[in-house]
């Protein structure tokens, strides 16, 4: 039994209660014991997180819990790369201070070439 998964992480879930949910200026209500799907990549590129979702702007996540980032997402269709990469990261960094030496910098007086 194999099941079609969707190209991007999707969170599910099922309404535990009726409720009502306004979008465009319209009301739709979700019944309970309705299947829910959030669209995680379509959630962190909304405005409401920052003016310009689409351009990488790191500090729009300041302050917000990782828990509420879904950049690996979990279950059967999560990142398939996300144990790879956390590996990667534990043997990477180490390797990268232990190798290099490095320093504050005092940008504002910094000199850049064109």
């Amino acid at each position: 039994f194999q099941v079609l998964a969707s190209p991007t992480p999707t969170l599910t879930g099922v309404a535990y209660d009726d409720f009502e949910v306004a979008l465009d200026g319209r009301n739709y209500l979700i019944s309970k014991d309705t299947t829910l799907n959030f669209q995680v990549l379509a959630g962190q590129r909304s405005s409401d997180f920052g003016r310009c979702p689409l351009h990488f702007d790191p500090s729009r996540w300041q302050g917000l819990k990782s828990s509420k980032l879904m950049t690996y997402n979990f279950g059967a269709h999560s990142c398939p790369g996300r144990d790879m990469s956390s590996l990667e990261a534990r043997v990477w960094l180490p390797m990268l201070l232990s190798r290099f030496r490095f320093e504050l910098v005092d940008v504002e007086n910094m000199e850049v070439d064109s």
